[in-house]
């Protein structure tokens, strides 16, 4: 299973946000989920090598503010599980919804699409 989480409470503040984050990992670590990944532009390892083939496993992705991202302690507590969407150096972020589509589609790619459509005909279908 692929689970999204776009990190919430980041309208109320930093305080809320950070007690959020506590809870997700605190919930994350007493549980039996195999894999997290922290999307980060700071990180060393890069989305795509990660091995994300185990469609038995929960693979978990949490995506920060555009702007701010995830706080600093909490990556710096979680680096190992911190992954990167290699970018320029003149880019600040990319798109969060453009984030989250290249990660999940890389862990749905290794998984050779399980549970997609990977076939469809349309009744009017032009390539046809």
């Amino acid at each position: 299973m692929i689970s999204i989480c776009a990190a919430p409470g980041w309208i109320i503040g930093p305080r809320f946000e950070l007690s959020i984050m506590m809870v997700l990992m605190t919930s994350w670590q007493r549980s039996r989920i195999r894999s997290i990944c922290i999307s980060t532009k700071f990180a060393d390892q890069t989305y795509s090598d990660r091995d994300y083939t185990d469609t038995h496993a929960d693979h978990y992705f949490l995506f920060g503010k555009e702007t701010t991202g995830l706080p600093e302690g909490f990556m710096r507590e979680h680096e190992d599980q911190c992954l990167r969407i290699p970018m320029t150096a003149n880019v600040r972020a990319l798109n969060l919804s453009n984030c989250a589509a290249l990660v999940v589609y890389e862990a749905l790619r290794q998984q050779h699409f399980a549970g997609l459509e990977t076939v469809h005909t349309y009744e009017h279908d032009k390539l046809k």
